[in-house]
């Protein structure tokens, strides 16, 4: 099974911490519900599914205007 960095934090003692989530049959979730998302059907590549996507978009325009 192949490992992914997710995300690469500092902690206050100046340590530098790597999130690191093992890809099941190539199926991530996502950062924002949980829900698992197949390989094929991540947008833009990323780690977030198309619900929570719709959802930031509309926001966003939301808060744009």
């Amino acid at each position: 099974m192949a490992k992914k960095v997710v995300s690469i934090r500092k902690v206050p003692s100046g340590d530098v911490k790597r999130d690191v989530v093992k890809s099941r049959n190539k199926t991530t979730r996502c950062a924002v519900c949980g829900k698992p998302i197949k390989k094929s059907s991540r947008p833009f590549g990323g780690y977030i599914c198309g619900n929570c996507l719709s959802t930031a978009i509309k926001l966003s325009v939301l808060v744009s205007q």
